[in-house]
């Protein structure tokens, strides 16, 4: 409950400052700052690794075998692989913009989306700083952190705002906000690292040659499983901005911030069952981890559920008191996309179960049939039914996602049962 708490008041600080944000930019201009984010963010993500989701695994195995020296050589390694997977992507988004692949309308604009994405650099260590952490279990430190991640946010982005800057204000703060972001995780986890005997800028990567073939195997199909991600949540706001629905690309946007904080729980739940489904892996407990599956159904994700289901009916009140009637058009899209979530809440072990049984080339194939899905589809529905009806293409797609999951997470686990 310590995670999920501060990742509630992590939930607060961000729709404290997606609300301030929104009235002070106004649709229009929220559009454009969701269109310029949007091209860095999917070339982010088709150029970097979601490294932290590899590497707990061995972080959770080297630290119950006691073998600091490979723990230490991981946690190199994790580090090493973000910051050359974020360097890539800003190679890769400044080449689409010099050769015109990308073309966000305005020069100005590029020159944002490049500064932003330069930015991306430092913060893309978090990832692997976070995955030391929860391995560590140190999920008050996390919490902690969700709630100052938040706070530098906003205490970056709001004053340019109040002071009348702008996109050119958001989008310089929010870059600024970045780099703190990243100082303040990378001090934690090595902090937390340094309880253990281990010395991890004299860590030698060779002490991971035993299992090198496996790191890279499943660091290339995580490679395509984070592509195809970051294709999925950064389209649909293409789409609408392509085709000249700004201010419905901002009530997408919006939409996701909301979807975004619900998630909240999913993620809390599933950073808590990480280390404990690496440990039945380790010991090879596949009948303790079934079980543990369909408590974690039944028990956690379908109560749990129900705090999103709430949020939901609660949210149209909520926008036009803070928002006022120029966001009431993004109501019931939100209320559509948070009815996604709600599957997903339900099932929130699947990612980590196939992460840490290394089933990654499974989980591409469910990836890879959403993604082309809303790939082939987006735009027919962009231009026909607009903002609501990607909306209702968006959750069906991840419904149906979610539930494919489920449905090869326990044939795995049947499978794995019979081998014993």
């Amino acid at each position: 409950m310590t995670l999920l708490s501060g990742k509630f008041l992590a939930m607060l600080i961000g729709l404290l400052t997606s609300l301030l944000t929104a009235r002070i930019l106004g649709a229009e201009q929220y559009g454009v700052v969701a269109f310029i984010l949007a091209y860095p963010y999917l070339i982010k993500n088709i150029a970097e690794v979601k490294s932290g989701d590899i590497t707990i695994r061995y972080f959770v195995k080297f630290l119950k075998e006691e073998e600091f020296a490979k723990f230490g050589s991981t946690i190199k390694w994790g580090y090493l692989i973000d910051i050359v997977g974020a360097m890539l992507a800003l190679i890769l988004l400044a080449l689409a913009f010099g050769v015109g692949l990308v073309d966000l309308s305005a020069r100005e604009y590029e020159y944002y989306a490049m500064l932003f994405s330069t930015s991306i650099i430092p913060l893309s260590s978090c990832k692997t700083s976070r995955a030391l952490l929860i391995a560590l279990e140190e999920f008050r430190a996390i919490s902690i952190l969700n709630f100052l991640e938040k706070l530098v946010v906003f205490c970056c982005v709001i004053p340019p705002l109040l002071a009348g800057w702008g996109v050119r204000g958001y989008i310089l703060s929010f870059s600024f906000s970045n780099v703190l972001i990243c100082i303040l995780y990378l001090l934690a986890a090595v902090q937390c690292a340094y309880k253990y005997p281990v010395k991890i800028m004299e860590a030698n990567f060779s002490e991971l040659n035993f299992i090198k073939s496996e790191l890279m195997q499943l660091f290339g199909w995580n490679y395509l499983i984070v592509s195809i991600k970051g294709l999925v949540l950064q389209l649909p706001v293409i789409f609408l901005g392509e085709y000249g629905k700004v201010a419905e690309a901002g009530y997408f946007r919006l939409a996701m911030t909301f979807m975004g904080l619900a998630e909240i729980v999913e993620n809390a739940l599933a950073s808590v069952v990480y280390p404990k489904v690496s440990q039945f892996w380790g010991q090879r407990s596949w009948k303790a981890l079934s079980t543990a599956m369909r408590n974690w159904t039944l028990r956690d994700g379908t109560g749990f559920s129900f705090l999103v289901l709430i949020g939901t009916f609660l949210l149209p009140f909520f926008v036009k008191i803070f928002y006022g009637t120029e966001f009431e058009p993004m109501i019931f899209g939100a209320q559509i996309l948070l009815a996604g979530v709600i599957v997903k809440v339900v099932f929130f072990w699947t990612v980590p179960f196939f992460y840490s049984l290394g089933f990654l080339k499974e989980l591409f194939v469910y990836f890879l049939a959403y993604g082309l899905l809303l790939l082939l589809t987006g735009g027919y529905v962009v231009d026909r039914f607009g903002y609501l009806g990607l909306c209702l293409l968006y959750t069906l797609l991840r419904s149906l996602y979610a539930i494919a999951m489920v449905i090869g997470a326990f044939r795995r686990i049947k499978g794995l049962k019979r081998a014993l």
